[in-house]
């Protein structure tokens, strides 16, 4: 028996994850004001951390660096920046994908948190290089805001994983 997805199932199925990170990227760009501008979780981020976890072999590191320039032209940022950042963790996330999976739901949170802490390290780098420091404290705050929606996200990109999309190894 053929188990490979027909044309219009691959099609489907990347409608399903372009969508998620089209949602994730107009997350991103609407405007907040001024203090809660630091509460904004890492949208596009987590998506591409769901999508790494659990279809590793669809989404891959070509697709973070697609998905970083697109944040970096969006954003009005240096060009290649969150590329550099989601590049380098998700290398990290598609080495330990396989251990994370099975991590309970508040170990998952942690991980992100701290997966948060050093996209969020990476990105402070790169503009300090460049002369753009953040001015507060309040710089680092989206990496546990991003730990505290992780659930939410979680259960809400498993469902539509789920109704929508066929996976096929």
């Amino acid at each position: 028996m053929n188990k490979s997805p027909t044309f219009l199932q691959s099609l489907r199925n990347f409608l399903i994850i372009f969508s998620s990170f089209f949602i994730a990227l107009i997350l991103n760009l609407l405007p907040l004001p001024e203090w809660a501008l630091s509460l904004r979780p890492e949208w596009v981020f987590l998506v591409l951390t769901y999508w790494l976890l659990m279809v590793p072999e669809r989404i891959g590191l070509g697709i973070a660096v697609i998905v970083g320039i697109v944040m970096d032209v969006a954003t009005g940022s240096i060009l290649g920046v969150h590329s550099f950042g989601m590049v380098l963790l998700g290398y990290g996330i598609l080495k330990v994908q396989h251990v994370v999976r099975l991590y309970s739901l508040w170990q998952q949170s942690v991980f992100i948190f701290f997966l948060g802490l050093a996209y969020q390290f990476i990105l402070f780098w790169a503009y300090t290089m460049t002369g753009v420091t953040p001015d507060t404290l309040l710089y680092w705050l989206p990496s546990l805001f991003s730990a505290l929606i992780w659930p939410w996200i979680l259960s809400v990109l498993v469902s539509c994983q789920l109704k929508y999309t066929t996976y096929t190894p």
